[in-house]
């Protein structure tokens, strides 16, 4: 076989694979927004993102701290919205109708609290 026959045939199984590979991810990954109205500033956007994106199943998060909605690409085969609107809570942010974790939420920042929550 020469160089430029290997070359196309290992082309090929490259492109074969990666087209399988492509229609598996697309068949369980949803993407989805959650009202996240407690978070307040970038500290935030990053404790929430950084959490998320290391669930198995969180493909990407992405907090928009100025519109109050968090975007995440999950595998709903590996885990499902509720369970990641329970770790938003969990770490002390609403998330929907799922309120937060109320020992959560006084262990953050000062600057992650509701201004009517922060000190003076």
């Amino acid at each position: 076989m020469t160089y430029l026959n290997k070359l196309s045939v290992a082309l090929v199984a490259t492109i074969l694979i990666l087209t399988s590979a492509f229609e598996l991810y697309g068949k369980d990954v949803k993407k989805s927004e959650i009202q996240t109205p407690t978070v307040q500033c970038g500290m935030c956007k990053e404790r929430i993102e950084k959490r998320l994106n290391k669930l198995e199943g969180v493909i990407s998060s992405d907090v928009d701290y100025e519109k109050k909605v968090t975007t995440v690409e999950y595998d709903t085969e590996l885990i499902s919205l509720d369970d990641i609107r329970e770790e938003i809570s969990d770490i002390g942010y609403d998330a929907d109708k799922v309120k937060k974790d109320e020992r959560a939420y006084k262990r953050l920042h000062n600057c992650c609290k509701l201004p009517e929550d922060q000190k003076k």
